[in-house]
């Protein structure tokens, strides 16, 4: 009973996993560590699980591959990215170094082409979905670029459902 006590007080860190919602949308932040396929392949399968429309920007190129130029992307074939096809998931923005490897492996898992959007600049990938009708917006990213870039794009999605809201409901700014 002790030992159930303590786990039941255990939260998960929140440089792993947090989630938010605004106005009926929620907004999921989760590491899925690059380079490793299995922490893709969970990461992807607990997405798809959610019920409802979802979109998602997928960061995974971490901070050393990118500043090194790594281009082993076999780590990307052990990866189910086929969770992503037929799951829901109507919007994949893929940024960074190796987005163009992501969208190949998006494409050859299933995912239509018309469903993939990208930037070179991660930050951006927050601007690149269309969140109208959206019930879940994940935010995957790898370990080592959660500064860099699971925060920014994390508050970039906050911010653009809260003006939506705020549009939507006349705004200050509404005539």
């Amino acid at each position: 009973a002790r030992i159930a006590s303590l786990f039941a007080n255990i939260n998960i860190v929140e440089k792993r996993w947090a989630e938010t919602e605004i106005n009926g949308t929620t907004i999921i932040r989760q590491l899925a560590k690059g380079q490793v396929g299995v922490a893709c392949s969970r990461a992807f399968a607990y997405l798809a699980a959610l019920p409802g429309r979802k979109a998602m920007t997928l960061n995974v190129d971490g901070r050393y591959y990118t500043e090194h130029d790594v281009e082993n992307t076999c780590w990307a074939y052990d990866a189910d990215y086929e969770f992503l096809a037929n799951s829901g998931i109507e919007q994949i923005a893929v940024g960074g170094a190796r987005r163009y490897d992501q969208m190949l492996r998006l494409l050859i898992a299933g995912v239509p082409a018309t469903a993939i959007v990208s930037s070179a600049a991660e930050r951006e990938t927050a601007d690149l979905l269309s969140l109208k009708g959206i019930d879940t917006v994940a935010n995957v990213y790898d370990d080592d670029n959660i500064v860099v870039v699971g925060w920014a794009v994390q508050d970039r999605l906050i911010a653009r459902l809260q003006a939506e809201s705020s549009a939507e409901l006349g705004g200050d700014n509404a005539h």
